[in-house]
C-alpha cells in the first residue's frame, strides 16, 4: 500500500472485540499509556536514508470528554522517505494530531501547516491492546543505551514494540515503553523517560492560519513526499483504529 493518493481505508475504524484485546498476554493485561505525558524519542533508520538518534519529542493529552491530542516534534530528522535525497526528510518537522485531523508543518520546507487527512485523531491510550504478545526477557535499547530486558509485541502491518518486563534491573515501572518499530520499514524510535504531567492545551495549537492548516498537503508536497507520509500515518492508524 504506497499509493500516491490518500487512502480510503484510514477512514475505516475496525473493532476487535474485547475477548481480542491483549493476545496471548499474562492475566490479559497490557500496558497502558498514561493521559497526560512528554517524552523524548531517538529517531533511527537504515533505509532509504540513514538516521541514528535523532532527538525528537512526543507530547501526549487524552482526555475523556476534553482534550484529545498528541504532537510528534521531529527535531532534528523528518521521518524517513522513500527517496532518500528529499528536502523534505532531512529538516525537521513535526506531526499534529486533533480530533480535526492530522496536520504537517515544516517551514523550513515552506509548509507552516497542512491537513493530511481530516477526522483521524490521537490513538488511545490502550493502543497496544491492538497488538499481540510474543514473549519476555527479550533485550531492546532505550534512548539512553541501555539494555532493557522487555516484553516482545507483535502488532498487524509488521509492526512491533518493546516494553520493560518484570525482570528488568534499570527500570521498576513495568510497561515501560522502550522501543516501537514503525512495520516493515525498520524505522524505530527509542524511548526516553515518561514525564507524566499535565500538558498544556497550547502545545497543540496549529502553527498556521486557518487557512494555511486547510490546505491540503497534497497541494505542496511532490507525489513522492506525499505517498510516503501517507504511508507512515497509513499503517499506524489502520492499526491503532482496531481498538477503537
Amino acid at each position: 500500500h504506497f499509493p500516491g493518493y490518500f487512502p480510503l481505508v484510514l477512514l475505516v475504524l475496525l473493532v476487535l472485540p474485547l475477548t481480542n484485546a491483549c493476545i496471548g498476554a499474562p492475566n490479559n493485561k497490557c500496558p497502558i499509556w498514561p493521559r497526560q505525558f512528554s517524552a523524548p524519542f531517538g529517531l533511527h533508520s537504515g533505509f532509504p536514508s540513514y538516521i541514528k538518534n535523532a532527538s525528537s519529542m512526543f507530547y501526549y493529552k487524552f482526555l475523556e470528554n476534553g482534550t484529545q491530542a498528541q504532537l510528534v516534534d521531529y527535531k532534528e530528522h523528518c521521518f524517513p522517505f522513500a527517496n532518500a535525497h528529499s528536502v523534505f526528510s532531512k529538516e525537521a518537522c513535526k506531526l499534529y494530531f486533533k480530533p480535526t485531523g492530522i496536520y504537517l508543518s515544516q517551514p523550513s520546507h515552506k509548509i507552516p501547516c497542512c491537513t493530511f487527512v481530516s477526522g483521524v485523531g490521537a490513538v488511545p491510550p490502550t493502543f497496544l491492546q491492538a497488538y499481540t504478545y510474543k514473549s519476555t526477557n527479550q533485550t531492546a535499547p532505550d534512548l539512553y543505551g541501555n539494555q532493557v530486558s522487555c516484553d516482545y509485541w507483535e502488532g498487524p502491518e509488521g509492526f512491533k514494540y518493546w516494553t520493560v518486563d518484570h525482570n528488568d534491573k534499570t527500570y521498576s515501572n513495568w510497561g515501560h515503553d522502550i522501543v516501537f518499530q514503525d512495520g516493515p520499514t525498520g524505522v524505530t524510535w527509542r524511548w526516553g523517560d515518561f514525564t507524566v504531567t499535565p500538558q498544556d492545551d497550547s502545545l497543540f495549537d496549529l502553527p498556521g492560519t486557518a487557512t494555511e492548516c486547510a490546505t491540503t498537503c497534497s497541494k505542496v508536497l511532490t507525489q513522492e513526499e506525499h505517498a510516503s507520509l501517507t504511508t507512515h500515518v497509513d499503517r499506524h492508524y489502520r492499526l491503532q483504529q482496531q481498538q477503537l
